[in-house]
């Protein structure tokens, strides 16, 4: 009943094009979130620093393993974004879209934010 459900939604989800572009272009955006951290992970110590506050400067260190939870998290943001804004596109479709747009959205601050922290550390 549930599959049914979810492949009912899905096949009148695909169908609208605002919901492919914001499932393209986020999963885009994350596997350039993999592929950049990949590559320049390769310059990094064993200990980095992971944020930076303007009042007291760097202010939290970790080993560099914890820059993957950046394109992680925003691969389980997808997932649930994608999979609510399924089960609402037959009754909500505006709040699909919404769900959509906070996905892109989520997924461009997550690759800005691991930039800015790797420009800080290399």
């Amino acid at each position: 009943m549930i599959l049914d459900f979810f492949q009912e939604a899905s096949e009148k989800a695909f169908k609208d094009k605002l919901i492919k572009f914001g499932l393209v272009f986020s999963l885009l955006v994350n596997i350039l979130l993999w592929i950049f951290l990949a590559w320049q992970s390769q310059k990094l110590s064993a200990v980095i620093p992971l944020h930076y506050n303007i009042y007291y400067g760097i202010d939290f260190f970790g080993p560099w393993y914890y820059l993957f939870l950046f394109p992680g998290l925003g691969l389980g943001i997808l997932a649930l974004n994608f999979l609510l804004a399924l089960m609402t596109y037959a009754n909500y479709k505006i709040l699909s879209y919404f769900l959509m747009a906070s996905l892109v959205a989520m997924q461009i601050f997550l690759f800005l934010s691991l930039a800015a922290v790797l420009t800080i550390n290399i």
